[in-house]
């Protein structure tokens, strides 16, 4: 009896002792309370994620790494058997039941909503006019799902409601049948419409190759527009169209630009590629029209200097571009076979230095040295003849300290004495070591500079760089020509420092404050560049000043 009342008690103590909670906020199990009486406690106060973390947090407990061998299940299985029960369901199982049963009765009301919502539009295709309605049904759907997914439990797919995967299969095959009529229905749309067909339809992904996949269908929706709504179009389409397509509809706006012709001549050319830049669109090539332009600059020019800095063509337009010697310039395949022929000649780039200003500034430059006398040296001379005074004066000190009478008890207060004598004599010793080194170590003399004070110039310009360049436009299939020039002028400012002395004291300083000759001179000598399209920017407005094209000898002359 007295056995039984302890075990009663002690299994009282248990109880009261199951739920723990440490410090850190976590909770400890035992026998008495295990993470399904934790599970279940959530699932009574409707909380769901407490529920779910507990499970993800203790799922070696809900499901078990290593379940029971085939061997264990054929045993337990013949025992049950054997005593007519019913397999025994364990807590774990009966919390994880309870836990999907609570999420399915806190979702059921959503699925059927968003199940009602996607059959609504299960007779795919319908209007433009119905496409925002179509994919918002296709987000809460995506939403529902989503709500059940983040839900440990469902990491078995098999435990999923059939409402869930019922809702899936419809929401997957919904959005295959919307991609597959993807061509068709694009093929259909308004492409004048405010909004691009990508952006409003209701399925967003998987279209970003649409056009490389369809090709003819791009090629029939950009033919119809006009020279307005071409831009319009790629500006808006532009996320969806390749380099490629970027390329051919820059094509297809020179080819209206130029309605259509085959020959056009050059100012048709100039003009529509003006427009295609001005519309955003960059022509590469130009099939209907050969365009070669050749610089031919004199050698005599650049033996004679009057070709100071070099200049660099920058070929930024479709022509193809080549350099060549004068007499040479028309025996090359591309010249022969060209329609319109480009002669770039240099005729003069010469360096000019426009002076504002050219002031005086003071300075000063070391120009020599001189000997003074070293303060510190004076001051380690102190110190030596300070330690002497101090050894003296511990000397005597020590000598009265071992001359003084003392008798019993009272030598022991001498014997103390003597030994704090001696001691201040060894440190006064050491004391003049030092100051005898630092002192040995110090000259009596310094050098310093001497500066003298003298000027240099600061000139303050502008340096320029002029260029003329002509050229000369051959029109073959017109058999006429036109001559031109074009000036390119590029200028710095510097501000120069001239007879700056090599030893000036704050030389330095005066550098980053100024130029030298040397910047100028780099700057003067540094190529500039011309691009084709300034040469022939104002060619439109000269271009009925053309000639008839004479033989092609007279224009070498």
């Amino acid at each position: 009896m007295r056995f039984c009342k302890k075990a009663f008690l002690l299994s009282l103590a248990l109880m009261a002792s199951a739920c723990q909670t440490t410090g850190s906020g976590e909770t400890t199990y035992n026998y008495f309370y295990t993470p399904a009486d934790h599970l279940n406690e959530m699932l009574e106060l409707d909380n769901l994620t407490r529920a779910n973390y507990i499970y993800r947090s203790q799922k070696d407990f809900f499901e078990p790494s290593e379940p029971p061998t085939s061997e264990e299940k054929a045993e337990e299985n013949t025992v049950a058997d054997k005593e007519n029960k019913p397999k025994e369901i364990s807590d774990a199982e009966k919390a994880i039941s309870a836990f999907i049963d609570a999420i399915n009765d806190q979702n059921s009301e959503i699925v059927s909503e968003a199940s009602r919502k996607l059959k609504k539009w299960s007779d795919w295709p319908v209007g433009p006019e119905d496409w925002p309605q179509v994919e918002s049904a296709l987000v809460a759907s995506n939403n529902v799902l989503d709500e059940y997914t983040k839900y440990s439990v469902f990491d078995n797919k098999s435990r999923l409601p059939s409402s869930f995967v019922d809702l899936a299969k419809m929401r997957e095959g919904l959005v295959a049948l919307i991609k597959q009529s993807a061509k068709d229905q694009f093929v259909g749309f308004d492409i004048n419409n405010a909004k691009p067909f990508f952006e409003i339809y209701p399925v967003k992904d998987g279209f970003t190759d649409f056009f490389v996949k369809h090709p003819k269908i791009l090629n029939e929706k950009v033919t119809s527009l006009d020279l307005n709504e071409l831009p319009v179009f790629a500006k808006k389409y532009d996320t969806w169209l390749s380099s490629e397509a970027k390329s051919n509809m820059a094509q297809l706006f020179f080819k209206k630009s130029i309605g259509g012709k085959t020959k056009p001549d050059f100012t048709e050319i100039m003009e529509a590629i003006v427009a295609a830049k001005n519309a955003g669109f960059e022509i590469k090539e130009l099939p209907e029209a050969k365009v070669v332009a050749i610089e031919v600059t004199s050698r005599t020019l650049l033996e004679q200097g009057q070709i100071e800095f070099p200049i660099a063509i920058e070929n930024d337009l479709p022509f193809v571009l080549e350099e060549s010697e004068l007499g040479d310039a028309f025996k090359s395949p591309l010249a022969k076979n060209a329609d319109i022929l480009i002669l770039i000649d240099v005729a003069a780039a010469r360096n000019n230095r426009d002076i504002e200003s050219a002031d005086p500034v003071s300075s000063e430059f070391q120009s020599g040295t001189k000997t003074v006398p070293n303060p510190a040296h004076r001051v380690a001379q102190n110190e030596v003849n300070n330690s002497q005074l101090q050894i003296q004066r511990a000397a005597m000190n020590s000598a009265s300290t071992n001359a003084q009478y003392c008798y019993g008890i009272g030598c022991m207060g001498k014997a103390i004495a003597q030994i704090a004598a001696a001691a201040a004599e060894a440190g006064a010793q050491d004391s003049l070591r030092a100051a005898m080194s630092k002192l040995q170590s110090t000259p009596m003399q310094l050098t310093k500079p001497v500066y003298s004070k003298y000027q240099f110039r600061k000139v303050k310009m502008n340096a320029s760089k002029e260029s003329t360049v002509n050229f000369y436009v051959i029109d073959r299939m017109k058999r006429r020509y036109m001559k031109s020039n074009f000036d390119a002028i590029e200028s710095k400012s510097f501000n120069v420092a001239y007879n700056l002395h090599d030893d000036d004291r704050y030389r330095s300083r005066h550098l980053s404050q100024n130029d030298d000759e040397e910047d100028v001179v780099k700057f003067e000598s540094e190529e500039i560049t011309v691009g084709l399209s300034d040469l022939l920017r104002e060619y439109t407005s000269v271009a009925s000043k053309s000639r008839n094209l004479p033989s092609l000898t007279s224009i070498k002359k």
